[in-house]
């Protein structure tokens, strides 16, 4: 961070609003600039607390930005006020940091995140339940291993509210008011896994005096073989909180009055035995000061915000919402927590290993879809088919033989003083190769994972990335989600990269990011053709260092077969690398750098698409939206 103080400019000052500003107005590296509030009697309290002049309150927060230099805004009203707020901070080029829920209308909360990415701004979602002590507790007592592998968890909290105050108005009261903290504290204690299917049910008692679901019961199933039962809301009729985890050493059980009152009865029973009082939260302090909170808006290069249930890539997160952030479209009924789409058909996929290789295959219709593998330097997926049988990615080029059909790799990645490549890999192309300096390997677990997954395979790898001394760097865990489409092959491919052994940096650079190199039937110099959204068609000029909702490259196996590979990043806003030698990254870190510290984690994913025939703008849509 440089020495420049960061300016905030605080909009709301009720009993939290007051308290924020407290509490980052004693920090060094940043200044309150002004406060918005537009009750008299709040904007005097903020006079005499700040010691700001006149010219610095405001009752309007159109009128601070225009009347004020600021980087950061603050935002804690009423959240029917957080969309037109938030919108109005970052069109004027702040940082927002804004108290939950978001929005209170689902479409406006993609429309901010898209606003921000445009922005190249940070947007920031204020999620601070998940530090108070008793989930700092739990979260160290899953650490030490004494549960084993955590497979149940009964999340149980809901109290009595009879008076719905600001939350009259909002359709689905539970999730968004309290369901959002409840979530962002699971996902911290399991920071590993992934929602994938949700099961709800949003519900009045009779004596509610809300106007939506003010109650919810879930069940949810997450990556790992994790299932939740979930419970929450705002019209028991007496106060019930009970977090109960079940690994395969033993179950924890934490017993209180709130999620928010810091005060807990914690329970242990060995596997079989039976449940005994444990002390696991002595010594341990209260809530970290939320003044942090506000830092990493400015610093970090990743964030806590909601999207349409997708992944959120190249974001750092320290917990996973995807498939959570959709509830609200499905409190009635049963629907899985990634979008599908109408287009997914739903085949007998299979793996099975052939010579080392994960092959994924239709056994229906009797044909191979992809390969996934590994070898002692890294994993990657190759072959990948058309429904026709055409393979569209290339196992290597001669030129580039670390260029592996779909892979991940980054160079340099600093951890302390050490320094590790893992773009090249051997063999090396010349005798005396220069980018061959500092190569590390991304090591595979030989225990590769395959799973059904919704409509079809899901190949889990956990792989570590160690330096050119064997000393472990970083985890990663990467999957390869494949599944037929209507009309082409599908495959998702993700790499979570986690910082487990110490403060990460990755710089900026031209290599890095999740990749392909396309076969050379495809190219523009072998009569194919470069495609991107807009129109654009041509060479790699067309869509190079340039934002596009998809890239794709199409050519002939014959003057009568046409076909190709088309290319999604779920970041939108990210610029393409993209080159007519055959390769094309998704690469966050090609203009700016990213660091995560010690066990925080970044994710993205790239989606490939394999098919037959000319692309169209109807097939594409079809596309990005499953």
């Amino acid at each position: 961070m440089s020495e420049r103080r960061r300016r905030i400019i605080v909009v709301g000052y009720g009993r939290l609003g007051a308290y924020l500003t407290r509490m980052v107005g004693a920090e060094p590296w940043c200044r309150i600039a002004a406060v918005v509030e537009p009750r008299e009697a709040a904007l005097e309290k903020a006079r005499s607390e700040t010691g700001l002049p006149g010219k610095a309150l405001f009752r309007k927060l159109d009128k601070a930005l225009a009347a004020v230099e600021a980087d950061i805004a603050v935002i804690n009203t009423p959240s029917e006020l957080h969309y037109t707020q938030s919108k109005a901070a970052l069109e004027h080029g702040l940082h927002v940091l804004v108290a939950k829920p978001i929005t209170n209308r689902f479409a406006d909360a993609v429309k901010l995140v898209a606003l921000a990415r445009g922005k190249h701004k940070r947007l920031c979602v204020g999620q601070q339940i998940r530090y108070n002590r008793h989930y700092r507790a739990v979260k160290a007592f899953i650490e030490s291993g004494r549960l084993g592998r955590v497979e149940v968890v009964h999340f149980l909290n809901s109290k009595p509210r009879p008076e719905a105050l600001n939350l009259a108005a909002l359709d689905q009261p539970a999730l968004y008011e309290m369901s959002c903290h409840h979530f962002d504290s699971l996902l911290s204690l399991l920071p590993h896994a992934v929602p994938e299917s949700i099961v709800v049910d949003g519900y009045q008692p009779s004596w509610s005096v809300y106007r939506g679901p003010c109650m919810v019961n879930a069940l949810i199933r997450m990556s790992g073989g994790i299932h939740v039962l979930y419970h929450g809301g705002f019209s028991s009729q007496a106060d019930c909180y009970e977090l109960r985890l079940e690994g395969t050493r033993g179950a924890l059980r934490c017993r209180g009055i709130h999620m928010s009152v810091d005060e807990m009865h914690y329970e242990f029973a060995p596997r079989g035995g039976t449940f005994a009082p444990v002390e696991i939260d002595a010594g341990m302090p209260a809530r970290r000061r939320e003044g942090a909170a506000v830092q990493r808006a400015e610093q970090s290069h990743g964030f806590r915000t909601i999207e349409r249930g997708n992944r959120l890539d190249s974001q750092r997160q320290t917990g996973d919402h995807r498939g959570l952030a959709a509830l609200p479209r499905r409190v009635h009924g049963r629907e899985d927590a990634r979008p599908k789409g109408g287009e997914m058909s739903g085949p007998a996929l299979q793996a099975r290993v052939v010579h080392g290789t994960f092959l994924v295959f239709d056994s229906a219709g009797g044909r191979s879809l992809a390969g996934v593998g590994a070898n002692y330097y890294r994993p990657w997926l190759f072959p990948f088919y058309t429904p026709r049988g055409q393979i569209v990615l290339r196992e290597f080029p001669f030129d580039h033989p670390f260029h592996n059909g779909c892979f991940v790799g980054q160079h340099p990645v600093r951890a302390g003083a050490r320094t590790a490549n893992f773009w090249a890999a051997p063999p090396p192309r010349e005798a005396r190769d220069e980018i061959f300096v500092d190569v590390g390997r991304i090591a595979t677990d030989p225990d590769m994972r395959a799973e059904p997954h919704g409509e079809g395979i899901r190949i889990t790898m956990k792989c570590i990335w160690r330096d050119a001394n064997e000393q472990p760097v970083l985890d990663e865990t990467r999957t390869f989600e494949i599944a037929l489409a209507a009309d082409a092959t599908v495959c998702d491919a993700t790499s979570r990269k986690l910082a487990a052994y110490g403060k990460i940096e990755l710089p900026a650079t031209k290599f890095g990011g999740i990749g392909v190199r396309v076969d050379p039937r495809l190219l523009p110099g072998a009569g194919g053709c470069i495609i991107a959204d807009e129109g654009r068609r041509g060479d790699a000029s067309i869509v190079h260092d340039l934002p596009s909702r998809f890239v794709a490259y199409e050519g002939a196996a014959d003057p009568a077969s046409r076909f190709g590979l088309c290319l999604i990043g779920r970041d939108r806003a990210l610029a393409w690398f993209v080159r007519d030698y055959g390769l094309a990254l998704l690469n966050p870190t090609w203009h700016q750098g990213i660091e995560l510290a010690e066990g925080e984690s970044w994710e993205m994913t790239l989606r490939l698409v394999a098919y037959d025939g000319a692309l169209d703008a109807r097939r594409v849509e079809g596309w990005l939206k499953t």
